[in-house]
């Protein structure tokens, strides 16, 4: 590890108070909210509360409990219950309205999303390298550090705790204060949340590092696959598809699938691998790409139209199979998506039975992080009144 090695588990911020209590959840994969494991009271409680705090997240300013009833559509007296509760517990902050001229009796209470109550982590495993973004409950960016390790299918859950201290110290905050993590990896993660085959991290298989990690952090720690993340962010910034095909285009490409706005991760978690088929030629995209940016324009375009060629067996069996909206090209800066998405379409056209659009990515070189923090939101949403 380059740096942060060996770094204590960071620094509350400064000025900040004793720890708040919160929530000390143990397990690799969020358990399921389900009325077979859960009361139908905490059940319902738990809903309410992630409907109120997602209504308060996307608030452009501080809601009264008016407003909440016309976007949840819950009750006055149960928004009062549940907003009680989530003052309590420090996840929404309350401040009186200002008052009127002439109003007479108590003013309106007024709620806000408290987006500093935690942090949320992604962490994104690659071949040669460990990102570890720390964001807010907001999703601001508070850190973002780049470890790069002598082997990283050699690493283990202490490792990932320590670069978690130390990414948490740089971003100022507290390692306790991390509510939830996303584990990203290259490969076929089941539904369990254990890593069934990866070629960049075979001695991640079958492991328990999720599990491992979680118990270290006490936090939610959840494992998935570099593609379905960056399939998750590229999905949230295009609401208006429903089923995309996502190529994330890094050392190896991939694919994950997106089926009625939903992640489709199949039934052992591993839908959209068909780079595992050596002759559709996706291992190796990525050595025609290397380095393409500093390519004279000629050489540039080249380069991305054989990219292109060696692409679109796989991306046609793809398309043939899911008959998307569209197929969006992610992972890559943007003016290459944008040529290599132009070529892509031009490539599969013969080989489709209807016209496809392929896109280029809106995240970029950093949706699996972005789609990895995003993921860990989820599950700090999860937490609210669970034990």
């Amino acid at each position: 590890m380059q740096e942060g090695e060996g770094m204590e588990s960071g620094a509350r911020r400064a000025g900040e108070g004793p720890s708040r209590e919160r929530p000390r959840i143990l397990h690799d994969m969020p358990t399921p909210v389900t009325p077979e494991v859960v009361s139908a009271t905490s059940f319902l409680r738990q809903v309410n509360s992630q409907a109120t705090l997602r209504a308060l997240r996307l608030a452009e300013e501080p809601l009264r409990l008016t407003d909440l009833h016309e976007v949840t559509g819950l009750s006055r007296p149960t928004l009062s219950t549940v907003l009680d509760s989530l003052v309590s517990l420090g996840w929404v902050s309350e401040t009186p309205a200002p008052a009127s001229n002439g109003a007479r009796g108590r003013p309106a209470r007024l709620f806000a999303f408290n987006e500093d109550f935690g942090a949320v982590a992604g962490v994104d495993v690659d071949l040669h390298s460990v990102t570890v973004r720390i964001a807010n409950l907001g999703l601001n960016t508070l850190a973002e550090v780049t470890f790069e390790p002598e082997s990283v299918d050699s690493l283990d859950a202490h490792w990932l705790h320590r670069i978690l201290g130390a990414a948490t110290a740089k971003a100022g905050i507290d390692l306790s204060a991390l509510l939830a993590v996303t584990l990203s990896v290259p490969g076929v993660v089941g539904p369990d949340g254990g890593i069934s085959r990866s070629v960049v991290l075979p001695s991640w298989q079958e492991s328990s590092i999720g599990a491992d990690l979680a118990r270290l952090l006490a936090a939610r720690v959840a494992v998935e696959n570099d593609a379905n993340l960056a399939a998750l962010s590229e999905g949230l910034h295009r609401p208006d598809l429903k089923n995309v095909i996502v190529v994330l285009v890094r050392r190896r490409a991939s694919a994950g699938i997106i089926l009625n706005g939903r992640l489709h991760r199949g039934s052992n978690g591993a839908a959209g691998e068909i780079g595992a088929l050596e002759e559709v030629g996706w291992s190796k995209i990525d050595t025609p790409l290397a380095g393409i940016a500093a390519l004279p324009d000629k050489e540039r375009r080249l380069r991305i139209q054989e990219v292109a060629r060696e692409f679109n067996s796989g991306l046609a069996a793809l398309v043939l199979s899911f008959d998307p909206d569209a197929v969006v090209v992610t992972g890559i800066p943007e003016e290459i998506g944008i040529a290599l998405s132009e070529n892509l379409e031009t490539e599969i056209a013969p080989r489709v039975l209807t016209p496809t659009a392929v896109l280029p990515g809106l995240s970029g070189p950093d949706s699996v992080l972005d789609g990895a923090v995003r993921n860990a939101l989820e599950l700090a949403d999860a937490t609210v009144f669970t034990a």
